[in-house]
Formats: C-alpha cells, structure tokens, sequence
C-alpha cells in the first residue's frame, strides 16, 4: 500500500515509492527487530516443516560483508534505504498461451478466459479478486524511465509472466539490461 493506504501500481507510483514506502519500511523494521512479518508467513511454513525457504536462500545469498551497509542504513533511516535495489522480480501480466493445471487465472489468460463467472464461488472470489487489475504497468513511461534509473546497482533480474516471452515490452526492458556471468 502506499501513504494513502491504495494498492501499489508501478505504472502511477515510482520504484522509489514503492522501495520506501510504508509496508516496505514496516517490513524491514519488523525483520531487523526479529519479528516474523505475515508476509512472510510461507518462509516460516517450510522452515517449521524442516524445508529450505526462499527467505534462507535469501539470507544465504546476501550474506557478503558488502551488503551490511543497506542494514545499518535502514536501522538508522526508519526502516528506509538510499540504496537502490539490487534485486527485482519483474512479474508481466498472466498473458500466456498455456493453462498448466499448477497455474491459476490470476496468472495465465488462458485459465482467466476459462475462469469467467466462476466469481460467484466465494472461495474462487477470495483467492482471485484482484485477478487482471493493474497487469500493464509495465508499459508505463514511467516505470520505463524508473527500470533504466536502478539497473546500475541490479544484480538479479527474476522475470515471470503468464509467460513473458510473449510480453513484447521485456524485449524493451532487456535492451537496457547488461549482466556479467
């Protein structure tokens, strides 16, 4: 959410505003406190499970002495960082050309298109209420403009869809992308 407690959107509210906002801040606060945050909630499943969470594969990779200054940051900043993000996960809307039974209409097309006037289950409502809001944010001058301002510092690009390849502004967004292997 952001100040005025409304859903994030990248294609109105800068990576900046979204990187600092108030959940993100809340969220750092709670973890440097030790807190579990609820967002957090299926890392603390699989551990309690005895599982490998993203959470530890996380802390695993970041480990390395040159990022501490991001924690002293956020400790001294109220939980916000100067620094830019050295990790984004880019998910480009649920166009895809598959309806793998693993997915669901929240991300494939193919599965929404099938999915329409299941809204009347209650549980299909509460599961995928949000299903197909805000998906072209990515196409916002805007977050262009953002992408290009943080690729200095990004060191890991995740990007999914619905199935991305077929999303013809990653093509635009990877232009400006140059990772060393």
């Amino acid at each position: 959410l952001n100040e005025n407690s409304q859903p994030v959107n990248l294609a109105t509210d800068s990576i900046e505003r979204v990187w600092n906002g108030p959940e993100q801040r809340a969220l750092r606060l709670q973890m440097l406190e030790g807190k579990k945050p609820k967002a957090c909630n299926s890392c603390w499943r699989e551990e309690e499970l005895g599982r490998y969470s993203k959470r530890m594969v996380e802390n695993y990779k970041y480990r390395d002495p040159k990022y501490e200054f991001r924690v002293s940051e956020a400790r001294q900043n109220n939980g916000a960082l100067k620094a830019q993000p050295i990790y984004f996960d880019l998910r480009l809307g649920r166009l895809c050309n598959l309806k793998c039974r693993t997915c669901s209409p929240y991300f494939s097309s193919r599965w929404a298109s099938e999915a329409s006037g299941w809204e009347q289950d209650p549980l299909f409502a509460k599961l995928y209420s949000s299903s197909g809001k805000n998906m072209d944010w990515y196409q916002s001058v805007n977050f262009k403009k953002d992408f290009e301002k943080i690729l200095p510092d990004l060191e890991e690009l995740y990007v999914t869809g619905g199935e991305p390849t077929l999303i013809p502004e990653l093509f635009d967004l990877l232009k400006h992308v140059s990772f060393c292997y």
